[in-house]
């Protein structure tokens, strides 16, 4: 697999991958949760976890790295999330993702977080890409 430099439009606090690899429809990326992320100050104040929508944006920001067709990908559809495990500040989690089929413009995914070797979420995806402003 080959690494490349992150072609994603997002920046912190709101982007979710350090480093990723890819082979054909296959994307796995890594990441480190910053205990200073803004957020963790109030999701939750005495017991901090990274929020489930966010393992969503992880997943759909990994599956965004393997989009060929220029513009914005954007979230259209989440289909059969599941978080088993809370992630917390501080975690290294790797994102596992393969863009499965592409229909009228929509791209169709699917995404798993895993902590060491354990699943903690996963999703299926659906977005579509926007013509950047």
């Amino acid at each position: 697999m080959e690494e490349k430099i992150i072609p994603l439009p997002h920046k912190w606090p709101f982007l979710f991958v350090d480093s990723f690899e890819t082979k054909d429809n296959y994307c796995e990326a890594q990441y480190y949760i910053d205990p200073n992320l803004p957020f963790f100050q109030g999701h939750f104040p005495d017991y901090p976890i990274f929020p489930g929508v966010l393992h969503i944006e992880a997943v759909a920001q990994t599956l965004g790295l393997l989009v060929k067709t220029p513009g914005l990908p954007l979230l259209a559809r989440v289909e059969q999330a599941r978080f088993l495990q809370p992630l917390f500040p501080g975690d290294h989690i790797t994102i596992k993702a393969t863009l499965e089929n592409e229909k009228a413009g929509f791209y169709f995914g699917r995404g798993m977080i895993f902590k060491e070797n354990t699943l903690v979420s996963e999703a299926k995806i659906v977005f579509k890409v926007a013509k950047e402003k």
